[in-house]
């Protein structure tokens, strides 16, 4: 926090950047919750499947179709 107040008070409005260092510890850390994210995945997918996919066929039936320009022609 400390470099953080420097750059505001230095008047750049600009974030600092992150040293190599702690972007390999915070990779290090996210590596180490790995198989958390293996059982979270099963849950991610099958929510993307069965909330997001459906919302296609909902754009589809309010559509003005028309076969000769198919369904991704008008807008």
């Amino acid at each position: 926090m400390q470099h953080f107040s420097k750059v505001l008070h230095s008047g750049s409005l600009t974030a600092p950047s992150k040293p190599k260092a702690e972007w390999r510890a915070r990779l290090l850390k996210w590596w180490g919750f790995r198989s958390l994210y293996l059982i979270m995945l099963p849950g991610i997918i099958w929510y993307f499947l069965f909330r997001y996919v459906p919302i296609y066929g909902f754009l589809i039936a309010f559509k003005d179709f028309n076969i000769m320009e198919g369904i991704f022609c008008r807008g």
